[in-house]
């Protein structure tokens, strides 16, 4: 049994509270999901495991649930990490991934507060990796192609032809045309206190982050309500509730390593091509004004083909519209009766309530060059204009 240090915890800023157990507890793993606002925390207790569930049992209040986002850490009183068999045996073969038991703070008899906490944040990218320049990279395509079986030496690539004679290839660092500052904002307010029959304490607040990807096509809202309330019926009788109201949008850019990664794909991309077509491009459009045509089906029989083999992550930026919203109620009430005058022996009866409302949407709009089914056209191949426009939208329910 580990207790946390909160007084670390308050020094820190921090979306998911889950995180602020990274570095207090020996042998607990931390990480995030992905790093986009709103992907949350990878937590691991006891380690991965190729059988069961390896997810982590909170415990808020006495109530059992997956999943923490909701919480804000200024309402945070206790937070106890169980990581042994005979500790967490109480909860059943749930924590068989570990226990996180959390108590939030509530009214302390004879004070009265009211307390606003407001911060704003920046993020920005560090640590990324130098990229080769446009000279460096037809350097670097040049030594590839007479490393290539059939070159001879003294032959002349056509990388070498297009660094000294084109003037149409671009010079771009699509890691610092994808990345930006990104902003985020907290405002939290509470009023406790406590007379000699009720105590209570009441909070809310709004946290809110632009992620640092351009178009502020992944940020990540935030509202929530909370209210602590006991009331002393009797000497020997108490009663209370803990209510928690949440409610969260997400617009979220595939950030991972997969195809559609936008990250991957500012990795990947030649940087002898522009971000934008030029507009005596013949097939430029204000609409669609991306440079973008990764996908070719026909033989590489010309070398300029082989700039263009990955996707604008710029692109996929701009027409990505993938929101997604949750509604959370979540609580307990309770009866407690002293069954002994001196209070050392308690029943207390509790029912407690996760309940969530889900609503994702995601627009994948058609965009792209067409098909180019000349196979002596310079860009022979498959465009993304293949494509019809399409929605999924799904709305989900999870009652426990």
């Amino acid at each position: 049994v580990t207790q946390v240090n909160l007084d670390d915890m308050s020094k820190t800023r921090i979306p998911d509270v889950g995180q602020a157990l990274q570095g207090q507890v020996a042998g607990v793993f931390v990480a995030a999901n992905t790093g986009a606002p709103g992907d949350g925390f990878k937590l691991r207790i006891r380690g991965e495991g190729t059988l069961g569930n390896n997810d982590v049992l909170y415990v808020v209040d006495g109530v059992p649930t997956r999943d923490i986002s909701f919480l804000n850490q200024n309402d945070i009183k206790t937070m106890t990490v169980l990581k042994d068999a005979a500790s967490a045996a109480i909860y059943g073969s749930r924590a068989a991934g570990g226990v996180v038991v959390i108590t939030t703070k509530h009214g302390s008899a004879g004070t009265s507060s009211f307390d606003i906490d407001i911060y704003t944040g920046v993020q920005f990218a560090t640590h990324l990796p130098d990229l080769l320049n446009a000279s460096q990279y037809l350097t670097v395509k040049d030594q590839a192609w007479h490393n290539t079986i059939g070159h001879s030496a003294d032959a002349r690539s056509p990388y070498a032809f297009d660094r000294q004679y084109r003037n149409d290839l671009a010079d771009t660092d699509w890691l610092d045309e994808l990345f930006t500052t990104g902003i985020s904002n907290n405002v939290q307010v509470s009023a406790s206190g406590a007379t000699d029959k009720v105590q209570y304490l009441i909070s809310g607040g709004y946290y809110g982050i632009n992620g640092i990807v351009v178009e502020n096509n992944d940020q990540y809202k935030r509202v929530n309500f909370r209210s602590n309330i006991n009331a002393n019926v009797s000497e020997r009788f108490t009663i209370g509730t803990n209510l928690q109201l949440s409610y969260t949008t997400q617009d979220k850019l595939s950030s991972a390593g997969d195809a559609p990664g936008v990250i991957r794909h500012a990795l990947i991309r030649p940087p002898v091509l522009a971000v934008y077509k030029s507009i005596y491009d013949p097939t430029y459009s204000a609409n669609d004004p991306y440079t973008d045509l990764p996908f070719y089906t026909g033989p590489n029989d010309g070398w300029s083909k082989d700039y263009e083999y990955s996707s604008n992550p710029l692109a996929i930026v701009h027409y990505t519209d993938d929101t997604r919203s949750t509604f959370l109620a979540f609580g307990n009430v309770y009866a407690e009766y002293a069954l002994l005058k001196d209070k050392s022996l308690k029943f207390r009866s509790n029912l407690g309530g996760d309940i969530r409302f889900s609503h994702n949407k995601n627009f994948a709009e058609n965009y792209g060059d067409a098909n180019i089914s000349d196979a002596t056209a310079q860009y022979y191949g498959l465009g993304r204009n293949n494509r019809p426009n399409g929605l999924d939208e799904n709305r989900g329910q999870d009652i426990t």
